[in-house]
């Protein structure tokens, strides 16, 4: 599943990435993900079907990298933490979930394991 902001850059960048990559579903556009904040994050990844095992979330500042914060803490190595200051344009999060229904989604079992930014991808 991809939930993505309704704004235009983001829906933008959806588009191109499924350019690149033609499986990528389409996605499901919302405009309360439009400066969301962590909680809504959050909420909109709870009701994802129970079926779903990945998801993509396409959002914006400074909602994004409280919603790392809340999952991460300090537990995240530091190369995911730097994140939590500010996440650069089409920087890219992963979290891993220990879970088996999206409802179930917490702090407990979830962890942040990589952060990547588009510079370092062109490097």
């Amino acid at each position: 599943h991809v939930l993505c902001s309704s704004a235009r850059r983001t829906r933008e960048t959806v588009e191109l990435m499924r350019k690149a990559v033609p499986s990528l579903p389409q996605p499901d556009v919302s405009e309360t993900l439009y400066h969301a904040s962590p909680g809504a994050l959050k909420l909109h990844l709870t009701h994802l079907p129970a079926d779903c095992g990945c998801a993509l979330l396409i959002g914006h500042e400074p909602g994004l990298s409280a919603f790392l914060r809340s999952f991460g803490g300090s537990t995240a190595a530091p190369e995911c933490r730097r994140a939590y200051d500010h996440l650069p344009t089409a920087a890219m999060a992963v979290l891993e979930a220990d879970i088996g229904d999206w409802g179930e989604l917490g702090t407990d079992g979830t962890e942040f394991v990589a952060f990547v930014t588009p510079r370092e991808l062109m490097e």
